[in-house]
C-alpha cells in the first residue's frame, strides 16, 4: 500500500524499474509465503506432538486410575484372605478339639471295652472253673461204668 500523502520517490532515485521492483516483491512474498508454510508445518507437528501428549496423559490418568482400581482389589483381597484365616485358624482350633474330645472317646471306650473284656475272661474262668470238677466226676463215673 503506497501512502499518498507523501511525494512521489522521483525516478532517479529508484535504480529497478517497476517491473523489477513488483518481482522483487512477489519474490519476497513467495518466501514469506514458503517460510509460513513451514511455520504452518512446524505448528502441525507441534499440534500432533501435543495430541500424543495429551493422549499420553491421559493414558497415564487412566492406568493411574486402573493402578488405584487394582490396588483397592488387592486390598480387598488381602482383607477378604485375612477374615478367612482367621475362619481356619478358629475351624483348625475346634478340629483339635473334636480331635481330643474324639481321643478321649476312645480312650474311655477302650478302657470300658477292656475292663469288659477282663470281666467277661474272668466270667468264662470262673465257669470253667466250676464245671470242671462237675466234668471230671462225669467222667470218672462214665469211665467208671464201662
Amino acid at each position: 500500500v503506497l501512502d499518498k500523502t507523501k511525494e512521489p520517490v522521483p525516478a532517479t532515485l529508484m535504480p529497478m524499474s517497476e517491473t523489477a521492483l513488483t518481482a522483487g516483491i512477489r519474490q519476497k512474498i513467495l518466501s514469506i509465503k514458503s517460510e509460513l508454510e513451514g511455520l504452518s508445518s512446524e505448528v502441525s507437528e507441534a499440534k500432533a506432538e501435543k495430541e500424543d501428549l495429551t493422549m499420553a496423559l491421559r493414558q497415564g490418568e487412566l492406568q493411574k486410575e486402573e493402578v488405584k482400581r487394582l490396588e483397592a482389589e488387592l486390598a480387598k483381597t488381602q482383607a477378604e484372605l485375612a477374615a478367612m484365616q482367621v475362619r481356619y485358624q478358629a475351624l483348625e482350633a475346634r478340629l483339635r478339639a473334636y480331635e481330643s474330645v474324639t481321643n478321649d472317646v476312645f480312650a474311655a471306650l477302650n478302657e470300658v471295652e477292656g475292663q469288659s473284656l477282663e470281666a467277661e475272661i474272668a466270667e468264662a474262668k470262673r465257669i470253667v472253673e466250676d464245671e470242671a470238677p462237675t466234668r471230671a466226676s462225669d467222667s470218672s463215673s462214665s469211665s467208671g461204668d464201662s
